[in-house]
């Protein structure tokens, strides 16, 4: 699972939008391997995370030490060596595409079980 905390008005988000996700391609790698939860860092809304957790977007932002936006946050599925749940990458501000897919693809691919993904970059960027 992946959240991805915007920010109404953020140029970052917007840059995000148009040169990442609009691409087909991008988006159509993400929604094949990914289910992605779209939160507002300083929204009101109720929302329960994957530890059980159930509280306004914006506190849970704050919980997660969530700074900038976007933000990716990437949390272990149910059969992956990390507790379910939990954290396992975090991908912060605007990223350009080939670098943002790049990170996407580190996940599914769980490398981060093996290595940082500037390492794994430079090998399969």
């Amino acid at each position: 699972m992946v959240v991805m905390w915007e920010r109404p008005g953020s140029p970052a988000c917007r840059e995000t939008h148009e040169k990442n996700l609009a691409n087909p391609g991008v988006a159509g790698f993400i929604r094949t391997y990914f289910d992605v939860v779209q939160l507002n860092r300083t929204g009101a809304r109720a929302v329960t995370f994957p530890d059980g957790t159930r509280v306004a977007e914006s506190l849970q932002a704050e919980r997660c030490q969530i700074a900038s936006t976007p933000t990716f946050q990437f949390f272990a599925g149910p059969n992956e060596l990390a507790h379910p749940g939990a954290e396992v990458g975090r991908l912060s501000g605007y990223v350009p595409p080939l670098r943002f897919v790049g990170f996407f693809r580190f996940i599914r691919d769980r490398a981060y079980e093996q290595t940082g993904f500037e390492r794994w970059f430079q090998r399969h960027g």
